[in-house]
């Protein structure tokens, strides 16, 4: 059955597309996009599905990035595996996810290596296998992502001022840990309960749920319903963020644990999702630290972290550093993956000289001349 969403997005092109450069080429692409997700589709979370924002656009520029979209789907659909990451794809909660997984899959397959993705079993597996000259590494890939709490506890506020308005009552009180996703689902229903109660009753009632939250609930308009200083009011407990450093240590070592468990060399790249300053903060001020991370795991040869940001400046030349065992990189990227925009990126990439085995030099300079083949990708298919 043909989604409601992917409809609307063919009537919105079937209209649009006729007035931009390149809008036919870009239609064709939607209709390539669409024919690789829509088979998987999660019709429930389409409200909120990140490809809104590259299916969702027409412009002379969005076109364009509909069509390099189009063809680097194109090429990786030819990879072993390809249709399980497809099926990730078009689940909003897994979007971003199966992305790192094709951008590592396609910078691999630039740099000539023979890739297939690897699908979960029963025994420990990677998210991608590579193999180039012989050698085969397994590949881990994974994300720094912002937190949740932020949105969990606008998600429940947004909920308790639907349960105020249309029930018409006064709310307020206290939450002392971030709220899971089912624990807002059952405050909303538990408030809304309380209010039919406090109407019924012209009474306070009292909502607590034992090590999260005490919430007042009474009818609109009547003196003292609510604790003084509490109407409409919450006090949220907030968690002290962790430092950027020991968010990417435990990523790591995550990693090469479930490496450990893997036969031959393994490889984890970590896309940061949290901004694009923590490649160019760990070699500067805690490469030391860094180097220590995955050192006693001796089946990992190395690991890449990536963070990106919208590209604010001209096109600037490729930025090198190295030492010891960490070269930082910063470089335009033409194509993003995670976002429809061309990119500044930041690569850190960490070698382990303790490693069983030898970090190839075909991965690093796969990794480090990315831009290079990209952009011949590109241009192949004029696209740059």
């Amino acid at each position: 059955m043909a989604s409601v969403f992917w409809n609307q997005m063919e009537l919105f092109h079937r209209h649009t597309y006729r007035d931009h450069e390149g809008g036919k080429e870009g239609f064709e692409a939607f209709h390539e996009i669409r024919s690789l997700v829509e088979p998987f589709w999660d019709h429930a979370s389409a409200g909120r599905h990140p490809l809104r924002n590259w299916v969702g656009r027409a412009s002379n520029r969005d076109y364009r990035k509909l069509r390099q979209l189009a063809h680097v789907l194109h090429e990786l659909a030819r990879l072993p595996g390809f249709d399980g990451v497809a099926r990730r794809l078009a689940n909003s909660s897994e979007f971003l996810s199966a992305m790192g997984e094709l951008d590592t899959a396609l910078r691999l397959t630039l740099g000539g290596w023979k890739v297939s993705f690897v699908a979960p079993s029963s025994v420990p597996t990677p998210d991608i296998r590579a193999v180039s000259g012989g050698a085969s590494i397994a590949f881990e890939v994974t994300s720094l992502n912002p937190s949740q709490e932020g949105e969990l506890a606008s998600d429940f506020m947004g909920l308790v001022m639907q349960v105020m308005l249309r029930k018409k009552v006064a709310v307020g009180g206290l939450v002392t840990r971030v709220p899971s996703l089912k624990e807002v689902e059952e405050l909303k229903e538990r408030v809304s309960a309380a209010a039919d109660r406090a109407n019924s009753r012209n009474e306070l009632v009292k909502v607590n749920v034992h090590g999260l939250a005490t919430i007042y609930v009474g009818p609109r308009g009547v003196p003292g319903a609510i604790p003084h200083g509490m109407a409409g009011q919450f006090s949220f407990w907030e968690n002290s963020p962790l430092p950027h450093k020991d968010k990417l240590a435990r990523k790591i070592r995550e990693k090469a644990h479930a490496l450990a468990g893997m036969e031959g060399p393994g490889f984890i790249v970590v896309y940061d999702r949290l901004g694009s300053v923590g490649a160019d903060k760990g070699f500067k001020e805690y490469p030391h630290d860094l180097d220590l991370v995955a050192a006693a795991s001796p089946s990992v040869v190395g690991w890449a972290l990536l963070g990106r940001s919208e590209l604010a400046s001209e096109v600037h030349p490729v930025i090198r550093e190295s030492r010891e065992n960490l070269v930082y990189q910063s470089h335009v990227v033409p194509l993003a993956h995670m976002m429809p925009t061309d990119v500044d990126e930041h690569l850190l990439l960490w070698e382990n000289p303790h490693a069983d085995y030898e970090l190839l030099p075909e991965l690093r300079r796969t990794l480090l001349e990315y831009p290079t083949n990209l952009q011949a990708f590109l241009i192949s298919a004029g696209l740059a």
